[in-house]
């Protein structure tokens, strides 16, 4: 993610799950928070292992720095972190 796996580590991702543009269909609306308003909205959720070579904040940080220099006409937001736990 971001550079080819340079950010995270490919190994270190469970899943990604990106809504790019309009939903298609209701369900695409399900996964989101985010008001998606127009074809050049995005959203990418990010699920890392539990085990990992460190701590999610430092891996917000990596990226609150570098999505901004490789892409400098896009604006970026994170929402707060979702815990992990187990139900």
């Amino acid at each position: 993610m971001v550079s080819s796996g340079k950010t995270i580590p490919k190994d270190e991702l469970t899943t990604v799950l990106d809504n790019i543009g309009l939903p298609y269909s209701g369900i695409n609306l399900t996964y989101s928070n985010a008001g998606t308003i127009g074809s050049s909205d995005a959203e990418i959720l990010v699920q890392l292992k539990e085990v990992r070579g460190k701590p999610t904040s430092m891996y917000i940080n990596d990226l609150r720095q570098k999505l901004p220099q490789r892409f400098p006409a896009c604006n970026f937001s994170s929402s707060p972190r979702i815990s992990s736990r187990k139900f």
